[in-house]
């Protein structure tokens, strides 16, 4: 085929413009949260895995939820967004303890849940560091340099995280030895 002159063409690219699912991406499933997953409008949203079409996303389970729109050209964009199961930290830390060898009470145990990131540091009256961990399963027996203290108040620093609360929170508190 031979053509003979010049033709110009205009071509338009109407593309999906890209975008993120807004939406929390933490929800604490004991509490029966929930949250609302939002995307633009386009002439086709389609949310997976559950074959929705919506621009919106109401969601009461941890999941991964990806949403795919698209255009009345056939162009489409996809976004996804990972919703985890996380709840703020619930913590106990008791205020005495007495590690006198009767199997009653004889470490200081730490109890919570949803505890993501854990630092404990215990101090004398003096300022002296006793006590340092960063498992929160782990048990303290009273002891320093692998000898027992004395009866008396100690002082602590708890910091910690969750994976629902980004941003470390700390305690500061006072232990009770009894022996």
């Amino acid at each position: 085929i031979y053509f003979k002159g010049s033709n110009t063409f205009i071509v338009y690219f109407k593309s999906v413009t890209p975008f993120k699912i807004d939406g929390k991406s933490f929800i604490c499933m004991d509490k029966q949260e929930k949250t609302t997953l939002k995307a633009p409008k386009y002439a086709q949203n389609i949310w997976y895995p559950l074959n929705i079409d919506s621009n919106l996303l109401f969601v009461s389970v941890a999941d991964k939820f990806w949403h795919t729109a698209s255009n009345e050209f056939g162009c489409s964009y996809t976004d996804t967004l990972l919703v985890k199961d996380a709840c703020e930290p619930l913590l106990f830390m008791p205020n005495a303890f007495t590690p006198n060898g009767d199997g009653l009470n004889d470490y200081l145990n730490f109890a919570g849940k949803y505890v993501d990131s854990f630092h404990l540091t215990i101090y004398n009256r003096w300022g002296d560091l006793v006590f340092e961990t960063f498992d929160f399963n782990s048990k303290w027996d009273g002891t320093f340099q692998n000898k027992p203290l004395p009866s008396d108040v100690y002082f602590y620093t708890l910091n910690y995280a969750s994976i629902a609360d980004l941003g470390q929170k700390e305690i500061k508190g006072n232990i009770t030895i009894i022996h």
